[in-house]
């Protein structure tokens, strides 16, 4: 048998599995095994929480993928495509360029990505759990919250500091969630200025019951231990967005949290979506031998395989026990092939469940058997001990354990600097994204939705908004610039999303970047209000009314899904400038305009003539645009729009009523200030 080239995509459980035992199978003279992996080691998912709580230490459940798979090839390298037709795989090298390999079998085991947009806030502000790098920044999180809490003389805020809020209650929200409570109770006597009723961790979970994978009698045992423990459980509810703040329910319960863990949300691998083959739900398609549909030397196993499992003729769950399994008969299946033998078909009756939920406790149920408490518990250490991959690993895990029952936690914690840091950011309408009087920490930048100024401006009086941001706009600069705290308040007016630049990657990069530092010093010089340079302009302004100058729109609203040519049409029949754009509930979405048309006649130039006539509005609208209510004041909308050199602004009902109303015109705001001060100098000169 000639040697064969066999690539494995993917290092976790079912590419570890699969590699080992073909290694097992295959001589190296019989085959060259290739495993691609973008670390150079394989997760041990059970003990994340472990290294979250300071259980163990962070390497501890990473086993190098070398020593996992000796006298098979590892590679750092990230796979871009895979041509199966071709037998070509397409990976980025090392040097950042493009390259194949010619395969004779692949096996695609690179299990599933993370998913955390599904809740608006949580991608922006949850913690995800999925690697080593997420426990450890967790664990940095816990003792940074600690310290900070310890020296906070503000009762609410230190409350704030030590709520940790875990959303999911499935295996790695239960275990997170228990490790958190674990380590904040072993640190109590490290923190006396802390009270224990002040920390607080909060596990949500849409469904009636935590674990859905095992018994009703483990799932009662477990909420019933945990809340024993101080864990509060919240059940049947939702989590509708996660900000700054905290979490908000589906009922409108809001947690106040410094801390949010994420651990519900997965999401196809990107390289998996990119694949040419058959999918459901974003896994690939396999026959009953694990083959991918349609191909006889491509296989797929793991969390991104459909496999069906013959023991139960049911999808194989994306748990480790499966992927470990498929990786195993995956590698028996393609050397009974090579030998000219039948396949079988994936079969594997499940061992059991395991879970540890804090406090030396677990719940177990294997083989039929139900266990809970600290015996399951002790089996739970002892069956992933053995599990690991690497004796060297299961020494060092021992170990780690042997001291954690002897000694107390570490609490050591790594300082994360936010000064340097670029990160994006989720506030919910009405929250303050800072105060007047914070300290100056970040630069702003707004991606979606509308911000407001508020300002007391005279002492005893109600604050009032004094400027408004939209999309594209930054707010934050003067404090950063003159060092000193907030002197106004910015407060969400619409659902907003951040990008959050910190204050030493600000420095730099207004030092680095000419034009960003003129483009912040232009911006200061522009916000000197009108109040300052034209103090009786704004005081007619701030005592007039908008609607008294809001015009009708010149011609009707586009919508969104009117084609690019019927949009040329309505402006020359109307001799338009500009379209307002509207969406099926009649909301303003977009503005059209002339400058928009031009720039779109020298992109399709170069398109083919059928994908001309698919271009649509909403395609080449400037989305989003700056509006204003009818409400709002005359004298903000006139710094607005001279501000941003604007001639015209549309006009909305409300904050929730994005209907238009009509639009604003700057000359008809000059106008209004030209006729109230001619009016009163003709009063003044009929009383002289």
């Amino acid at each position: 048998m000639a040697k064969k080239t066999i690539a494995i995509v993917g290092g976790g459980f079912a590419g570890v599995a699969c590699g080992r035992r073909l290694r097992r199978l295959m001589s190296t003279e019989e085959a060259h095994i290739v495993v691609f992996s973008e670390e150079n080691y394989m997760v041990f998912q059970p003990l994340l929480a472990e290294v979250a709580g300071s259980s163990i230490q962070a390497e501890v459940p990473a086993t190098p993928l070398r020593v996992a798979l000796p006298d098979v090839e590892c590679r750092r390298e990230k796979v871009i495509d895979i041509h199966l037709p071709e037998n070509t795989l397409v990976f980025e090298s090392f040097d950042g360029l493009k390259r194949t390999l010619k395969y004779d079998h692949v096996i695609i085991a690179c299990g599933s990505g993370v998913n955390l947009s599904a809740v608006p806030g949580m991608a922006d502000h949850a913690f995800p759990f999925r690697t080593v790098a997420d426990a450890v920044a967790l664990r940095a999180q816990i003792s940074q919250q600690l310290e900070q809490a310890a020296v906070c003389e503000d009762p609410v805020r230190r409350e704030f500091f030590l709520t940790f809020a875990v959303i999911g209650g499935g295996f790695s929200g239960v275990e997170v969630a228990g490790e958190i409570n674990d380590l904040l109770q072993a640190s109590e006597k490290y923190y006396p200025t802390i009270k224990p009723e002040e920390s607080q961790v909060i596990l949500i979970h849409s469904r009636e019951q935590l674990l859905p994978e095992v018994s009703s009698t483990l799932r009662d045992f477990t909420k019933k231990k945990m809340e024993q423990n101080g864990v509060k459980i919240v059940l049947k509810q939702r989590v509708k967005m996660v900000t700054a703040d905290g979490v908000t329910l589906s009922d409108g319960t809001h947690f106040h949290a410094a801390t949010v863990v994420g651990t519900t949300g997965t999401a196809p691998h990107p390289f998996v979506e990119r694949m040419k083959a058959e999918k459901d739900k974003g896994r690939l398609k396999t026959q009953p031998d694990m083959r991918l549909l349609g191909y006889e030397n491509a296989w797929a196993i793991g969390d991104c395989a459909l496999v069906l499992n013959s023991f139960d003729n049911e999808p194989s769950p994306p748990t480790g026990q499966f992927a470990e399994r498929q990786g195993k008969q995956c590698a028996a299946n393609l050397f009974a092939l090579l030998q000219g033998k039948p396949t079988k078909p994936f079969y594997f009756k499940p061992l059991g469940m395991l879970c540890a939920i804090g406090g030396h406790n677990a719940v177990a149920e294997m083989m039929g058997v139900k266990l809970s408490g600290f015996i399951a518990w002790f089996i739970w250490r002892t069956v992933y001990l053995l599990k690991i991959p690497s004796f060297s690993r299961k020494v060092k895990v021992a170990l780690d354990w042997t001291w954690e029952l002897m000694f107390s936690r570490d609490i050591t914690g790594v300082k994360i600097d936010h000064a340097n840091r670029v990160h994006d950011a989720y506030f919910e309408a009405g929250s303050f994204i800072f105060k007047k009087g914070d300290p100056a920490t970040d630069f702003y930048v707004i991606e979606k939705g509308e911000v407001e100024v508020m300002r007391q401006i005279e002492d005893g009086q109600e604050p009032e908004m004094v400027a408004m941001f939209g999309p594209g706009d930054f707010f934050g600069e003067m404090a950063l610039v003159e060092d000193r705290p907030r002197n106004a308040s910015v407060r969400a007016r619409t659902d907003v999303e951040l990008t959050i630049i910190g204050k030493g990657m600000f420095a730099k990069m207004s030092k680095i970047l000419a034009p960003l530092s003129q483009q912040v010093n232009n911006a200061i010089r522009k916000r000197t209000t009108m109040r300052q340079k034209l103090p009786r302009s704004s005081d007619i302004l701030k005592h007039s009314v908008l609607k008294d100058v809001i015009e009708p729109l010149p011609s009707q609203p586009l919508s969104e899904n009117c084609t690019f040519t019927s949009a040329v049409g309505q402006f020359e029949r109307e001799k338009a400038d500009f379209f307002c754009v509207v969406d099926e509930k009649a909301n303003l979405s977009g503005v059209l305009t002339r400058t928009d048309l031009l720039s779109t006649l020298e992109m399709i130039a170069a398109m083919p003539e059928e994908e001309r006539g698919k271009i649509k509005v909403k395609d080449i609208m400037t989305q989003n645009p700056i509006w204003v209510t009818v409400d709002d004041s005359p004298l903000l909308v006139t710094e607005m729009m001279r501000e941003r050199s604007m001639k015209r602004m549309p006009v909305v009902y409300d904050i929730n009523d994005r209907r238009i109303a009509g639009y604003i015109r700057l000359e008809s705001l000059m106008a209004l200030v030209m006729r109230k001060i001619q009016a009163e100098r003709d009063a003044l000169r009929e009383v002289n």
